[in-house]
């Protein structure tokens, strides 16, 4: 009597990762512009928040690069893609937080960042 399951009881949810991990970016996306679009009305009351919004468009981006390009070309260049995007979305992150404080980052910090990835 207790080996008796029903159908529902043996159903599993399988998960395709590389579809989760597209929903994530797709979402990043969404997300960096919203925003985007609060950025433009708010720039002065929201300091740092262009660079928040960018960060979080290029971290989508970086994710979804990488699925996209998996089939085209090999491993290595999809990860270093994704890993580029990534080290500019910190770039940026760091950018907006010292501007929020009103300690803004120099210039030219921000483009050594992006030289060194």
């Amino acid at each position: 009597m207790l080996d008796v399951c029903l159908p529902p009881c043996n159903a599993l949810i399988r998960f395709d990762l590389p579809t989760v991990i597209a929903y994530a970016g797709v979402m990043s996306c969404m997300m960096g512009l919203i925003l985007g679009f609060i950025g433009r009305d708010r720039t002065a009351a929201i300091k740092g928040l262009n660079f928040w919004a960018a960060a979080t468009l290029v971290a989508g981006l970086g994710t979804l690069t990488r699925i996209l390009l998996r089939n085209f070309t090999s491993d290595a260049v999809a990860i270093g893609a994704q890993n580029v995007c990534l080290i500019l979305t910190a770039a940026l992150f760091l950018a907006g937080t010292c501007e929020f404080f009103d300690r803004p980052l120099p210039r030219r910090w921000l483009w050594w960042l992006v030289a060194v990835t």
